[in-house]
């Protein structure tokens, strides 16, 4: 699993299959507030989040679609005690942090998907002073000879990619995955968003 609210989640939602229910979103967070500050895996939308409150503050309407081609790199990242370290480097980063958001928040309520893929890869470079990913800079430098538009990264995981705002050509994604296989990793491809 990415992390304890996705196994508290799956949990949630196993349950729910076996007993025939339907948790909503609300009843979800009203759960993990109690346990533990995370992240807005259980959404089945666009929003903005806090983590701490486990509160959807703004929501975004406009269909996003994006195709990203990822890795995991195996790193095993213990996310209990993160929360100290992160929010430590984000005090310290505030202005960045900030500037970052919204734009975000922005370039989501115009539909703007490329605008999107700018502002996860400047939150993706600012991840990369607190979680380093291994292959963070191969990424960064071969991201406009592949014709990407951004990186994404978990923040507190270990999964790394790129970011398209079109459907990688068979070609292209044949040079995808002999980038990765030379790193020594197998990548996979996924639409993301609304389809």
């Amino acid at each position: 699993m990415a992390s304890s609210t996705a196994d508290i989640v799956a949990t949630i939602r196993c349950m729910d299959a076996i007993f025939k229910r339907n948790t909503g979103t609300t009843l979800i967070a009203a759960i993990l507030r109690q346990i533990e500050r995370s992240d807005s895996v259980f959404l089945d939308e666009h929003a903005l989040y806090l983590s701490d409150k486990q509160q959807i503050v703004d929501r975004f309407s406009r269909p996003i679609s994006l195709w990203a081609c990822y890795i995991d790199e195996g790193t095993e990242i213990a996310t209990e005690g993160t929360a100290d370290k992160l929010l430590q480097y984000y005090d310290k980063n505030t202005a960045a942090y900030a500037e970052t958001l919204n734009a975000m928040v922005t370039a989501f309520h115009r539909g703007h998907v490329q605008q999107i893929c700018a502002c996860s890869t400047r939150s993706a470079c600012l991840a990369q002073e607190v979680f380093p990913k291994q292959h963070f800079d191969t990424l960064l430098h071969s991201r406009n000879s592949l014709r990407a538009d951004g990186i994404v990264v978990a923040h507190t995981g270990s999964l790394i990619g790129l970011l398209f705002t079109r459907k990688p050509s068979v070609p292209l994604m044949g040079e995808l995955s002999s980038l990765f296989m030379s790193l020594g990793h197998r990548c996979r491809f996924v639409r993301t968003g609304v389809h």
